[in-house]
Parts: C-alpha cells; structure tokens; sequence
C-alpha cells in the first residue's frame, strides 16, 4: 500500500500541531534537542526524520519516531568546500542504499553523501512522481506558482497559483517553497509568505488552507515561516517550521 494512501479529499487533519524536533516554544539552539535554522527536511521509510540545519554552521540532525534527541549524522561549516554548504540547503532525498542527496542552492548544486561520510561528491530538486511516468511538480517559488511537467516535456503546466501573481488569495500562492503530493494527486503546497500550508485538489482552481490559521504564530496552530512539507506513512503531514525552529 501506498504511504499516502490514508489520506482522501474528505480527509481532516488535526487544528493544532505536535512539535516532534526542536522546541515547541520558539526557542532556538545548536544541541541535540533543539534546532537553530532547520531547512530542508526530508522522512526516511521507517518515518525517522532527516533536518538539515544551518546557520553559521550546517549540520544533519536524525530525529528517530517518538524520540526528541537528535543524532548528527552530517557536520559542516558553512563555505563551498565538499565539507561544506551555503546557507540556503533547499531539499534532501535518500535512496535504498542510505545515500542522502543535498540540494544547495546557495552554492549552487547538489551533492551526494555516503552513509558515514565526512565530505560529498557533486551531483546533478523537485518532487517526482514515480508512479506518474516520473512527472515533475517545481514550487517556482518566485513565479508563485506550481509547475507539472510531464516525463520528456519541454515545457511546464501551471496547476497552482496564478504566473506572476502572489497574494494571500485561495487562488493565488506567495513564494511557495516546497511541493509534495497523495495518491489522489492533490498537491500540499508550502506557502511561505502567507505563512500556512494549502491543499490544492486535482483540477482545481483554489486552495484550501489546511494548517495555520490564522496565519503566522507561535501557537500550535500556527505557522512561521514553513519552508517544506513531506507526507508520512500514515498521511500526516510534516512541516518544517523554520522560523519557529522546529519541525
């Protein structure tokens, strides 16, 4: 079965959130419970949860289910060595081997880090589909908009937000920065100037908003600066709250 499967258009999540990495009040740190700057986050197969966080230094933080200790998995400082990461780590994936794929958009490229690693090779980031012939959805954050291209297609489809348009409107999008979506294909859209995430169904042509209301906080409720959203086996969604330092 699908890890996405849970969820349908009917489903309701919770209206206020559990803190599961970093503080639950907003409170910012470099040890093993707290976080400073969380960034990318991505959910491995047994839904452990891989944060990178930066500031003036980067580090890999592996949060295991039930447990608010994190582990560091990957040290870095912040520069352009292969030790190293800008400021700006945008997205992570991980393949069956245990091998994690560091999108740096500040630097700019990708690199790939063995498990045990201390440095990265580059690489050749996006949401792919692999059960829709490896279809593309880009969060084209500063277009404001969401992209489908089709396996081979030489140009993109806008299915959420309006090109070139940003505003706090259920039709529009505010420099949304991450995409993931179910098996229904509905979207889950981080939108991070509007501070909330929107579920935007297949074919429609606004979005409804699922979390954060009202907009921006530091109550459960609310979110702060959301920068990236993956899905777990159960159809939870997980946000990385990076203003909020947590996840």
């Amino acid at each position: 079965m699908s890890a996405l499967s849970h969820n349908c258009s009917t489903t309701v999540w919770a209206s206020n959130a559990t803190t599961i990495a970093g503080s639950p009040t907003g409170i910012p740190g470099f040890n093993s419970t707290l976080l400073y700057y969380p960034q990318a986050m991505m959910v491995g197969t047994n839904d452990s949860i891989y944060i990178m966080d930066c500031y003036t230094y980067c580090r890999m933080q592996l949060f295991y289910p039930g447990s608010q200790l994190g582990t560091t998995i990957i040290n870095g400082t912040i520069g352009t060595g292969l030790n190293q990461f800008s400021s700006s780590v945008t997205s992570l994936s991980i393949d069956v081997s245990g091998n994690i794929y560091i999108l740096d958009s500040g630097n700019p490229r990708v690199t790939k880090w063995a498990p045990g690693a201390s440095m990265g090779i580059v690489v050749a980031g996006l949401f792919v589909d692999t059960s829709d012939s490896n279809t593309l959805y880009v969060a084209d954050t500063s277009n404001h908009r969401i992209q489908k291209w089709l396996y081979g297609a030489s140009n993109g489809t806008t299915v959420a937000g309006i090109s070139g348009l940003s505003g706090p409107d259920l039709n529009r999008l505010f420099y949304p920065m991450s995409v993931t979506i179910d098996k229904n294909k509905s979207l889950y859209i981080v939108d991070y100037q509007n501070n909330r995430i929107v579920l935007w169904l297949l074919g429609a042509t606004t979005g409804i908003v699922i979390a954060s209301l009202p907009a921006g906080g530091v109550l459960p409720s609310q979110l702060t600066g959301p920068w990236k959203i993956r899905l777990d086996s159960t159809g939870a969604f997980i946000v990385n709250d990076r203003d909020k330092y947590s996840i």
